[in-house]
């Protein structure tokens, strides 16, 4: 995979699994624990005083890894330093165009109790752009996979850290469809294994179960599946949905799949989690979903059938979030500490194998293949069930695969999973899903050209 060339630092303490032991028995641990955790940018004894009462605060959307494992490394920050530097997590609603007005209206505010803000890969370049967010200086190791790492750097400074990375994958019912082929390697092809399992199966609604509601999960799904049809929307930064006919046609081709149920009709009313029971509840024979899915559907008496789990036929968008310190914050060089542990390998191996979170370090990856365990991205799965704090290894390898397609740019300079890189995404997104929602739900015509005159008075702040 592909990552920043610098040699990581060395490292001494407290090993993997005996971090993993401590953090899931809430041992507490001395501060010689923390040599070794990672080397900071600054020396502890530079670090802000918090003083007692008061918290270095966290800004982030809810904390999804299984078991609440963002929090439990909070926790575990406090058992190494919270006595002059404790920290705590504020939570925002879990939809995350909610996320994004909280985040935006304290940063707007210049609120000095927020330290540290965990945002979506493409909110990054608006806050920095608008004075929001400190550069990160002198880190002590950047040795992460380059497309996450440098979603966080803007103008060749760094100002937020990948917290985790994420990507679209595809699940599959082996007990209905099988195991992956040829067919399922190209979105086109991949029709005709959609229409052959809704013909072997009379019981099934649909196809593929999709997060299709209006909200940032559909044009996250369709962006997927235009730029899987080798579509390309969004060139050199501008706007071309009225010029590019890949565009047109496969808009109407995702219509036309919903409307024959290749997607599951229901998507579009459907979030991850709805989506999820979807699948669960053998309504379709593929789902589309993120990396925190599979220990989910692993787990002990969740599913009756055997799940398989492959990258998404042509290419996966890049999800994820990083860590940046705020602009207006009390204690920013304590806050840069908080998030180099917090994105640290050894932290990055806890939200992989306990809270289903694809790492942003290699470290995890690399520990997987040394052990033998990573799948070759066929999805094949052990037949037992698993922990559901495990992320079950044979799913290493496609979410490897997935990453690289979506990290590798073939030409350009931007990788092909990110989503588009225009101004007031935000806006991009609501004006997208807008738009395009109503018309996949009722069957009307889609326009190319009044599409891109709503985008484009979007991204201009119309």
């Amino acid at each position: 995979m592909s990552e920043r060339p610098r040699e990581p630092a060395r490292r001494r303490g407290i090993g993997r699994r005996s971090l993993l032991a401590a953090l899931a028995a809430g041992t507490a641990l001395g501060a010689g624990g923390a040599i070794g955790w990672n080397r900071y940018a600054h020396r502890e004894a530079d670090w802000e005083t918090v003083p007692d009462g008061d918290a270095l605060t966290v800004l982030t959307g809810r904390d999804e890894s299984i078991g609440g494992q963002r929090a439990a490394l909070v926790d575990l920050w406090n058992r190494l330093y919270g006595e002059d530097h404790r920290a705590e997590l504020r939570e925002l609603p879990d939809n995350a165009d909610l996320q994004y007005s909280g985040i935006h209206a304290a940063l707007q505010a210049r609120d000095r109790d927020i330290d540290l803000v965990n945002l979506d890969l493409p909110w990054i370049t608006e806050f920095v752009e608008r004075g929001h967010l400190r550069e990160l200086t002198d880190l002590g190791d950047d040795r992460f996979l380059e497309a996450p790492f440098q979603a966080g750097v803007i103008g060749g400074a760094v100002y937020a850290l990948p917290f985790n990375t994420d990507v679209g994958l595809l699940y599959y019912n082996k007990d209905l469809v099988g195991s992956p082929d040829a067919d399922w390697e190209d979105r086109t092809r991949f029709k005709g294994v959609l229409e052959a399992s809704l013909a072997d199966h009379d019981r099934l609604e649909g196809g593929i179960a999709m997060q299709l509601a209006p909200y940032e999960g559909f044009t996250v799904n369709v962006w997927e599946y235009l730029i899987s049809h080798g579509a390309e929307p969004v060139r050199e930064d501008l706007l071309q949905f009225d010029e590019d006919d890949d565009t047109s046609d496969a808009l109407d081709e995702m219509q036309q799949e919903i409307d024959e149920r290749l997607i599951w009709r229901d998507s579009l009313q459907s979030n991850e989690a709805e989506s999820l029971d979807a699948f669960k509840e053998e309504k379709t024979a593929f789902l589309r979903h993120w990396p925190s899915a599979y220990p989910q559907l692993l787990a002990c008496d969740e599913v009756e059938f055997d799940v398989g789990i492959a990258p998404l036929p042509g290419v996966g968008v890049l999800g994820g979030q990083s860590l940046a310190v705020t602009s207006h914050g009390r204690y920013p060089v304590v806050a840069q500490a908080l998030a180099e542990f917090l994105t640290s390998a050894r932290s990055q191996q806890i939200l992989f194998e306990r809270g289903g979170f694809a790492p942003t370090r290699p470290e995890p990856y690399e520990d997987a293949n040394a052990r033998g365990s990573a799948s070759d991205g066929s999805g094949a799965a052990s037949d037992e069930c698993t922990d559901l704090g495990t992320f079950p290894p044979e799913g290493v390898g496609a979410v490897e695969t997935a990453l690289e397609r979506a990290g590798e740019a073939e030409d350009g300079p931007h990788p092909p999973g990110l989503r588009p890189a225009v101004d007031r995404y935000i806006r991009f997104s609501e004006a997208f899903h807008g738009y395009l929602h109503p018309r996949f739900s009722s069957g009307d015509d889609i326009d190319p050209a009044t599409l891109q005159r709503v985008l484009k008075a979007a991204v201009e702040g119309r």
